[in-house]
Order: C-alpha cells, then structure tokens, then sequence
C-alpha cells in the first residue's frame, strides 16, 4: 500500500509492487477467461448436439406415432367393414326371421280367441 511518510523510492516500489500485481491479475484474468471462453464454447457444443439429437429422436418420435395411428385407423376400417358385413348379414337373416315371425304371429292371433274363451275371458 501506498504511504504517506516515506521517501520517493519507497513509494516508487510500492506503486510498482501494485502494476506488478495488477498486471499479474490482469493477465490471470485473462487466462481465466480464456479458459471460460473455452469451457463455454465446448458446452455451447455439447448443447448443440444434445439439441440435434433431441430433434432427431423426437422427429422419429412423430413419425413412429403416425405409422401407428396409420396402422390403428386401418385395423378399425378393418373391423368396421367386418362389423358392417355381419350387422348386413344379420340384418337379411332378421329379416328372414321377421317374416317367418309374421306367420307366427298370424298363428298366435288366431289361437288366441281360442285361448281367452278356455280361459273364460
């Protein structure tokens, strides 16, 4: 430090001592930010391709999805079709069934005044 009392040469080295050491600060400044430049730039790097590959993996992502639901939409309109083929067979068999009900039923009809006059209706 500087002092007050002294001769010029004392305060001369000291001044000198401070440059020297502030030089000396300045110049591990400068290798300590040279360094984190360095470190910067390789995480800076290292981000970039995390990033890249994230993309990647997430683009692949997507498109495995839409195969799937590709795949998905197509096994429905499978079934649909086979639940459409069938319900149309069902409905030509109820069909069948409803006009061989009629008859039944026509034969219900006329044994039922039979049946309400044995039951005394």
């Amino acid at each position: 430090m500087l002092t007050t009392m002294g001769t010029d040469s004392e305060t001369n080295s000291e001044t000198q001592h401070l440059l020297k050491t502030l030089d000396e600060y300045k110049t591990v400044s400068a290798e300590e930010e040279t360094k984190w430049l360095e470190a910067s730039l390789e995480i800076v790097g290292v981000l970039r391709e995390w990033r890249k590959r994230y993309k990647q993996l997430d683009q692949r992502k997507r498109q495995l999805k839409k195969e799937q639901r590709r795949a998905e939409s197509e096994v429905s309109s499978q079934e649909k079709e086979k639940e459409h083929t069938t319900s149309t067979e069902e409905t030509s068999m109820n069909d069948k069934s409803e006009e061989d009900g009629d008859e039944e039923d026509e034969s219900d009809r006329a044994q039922r005044p039979l049946k309400r006059r044995r039951m005394g209706l």
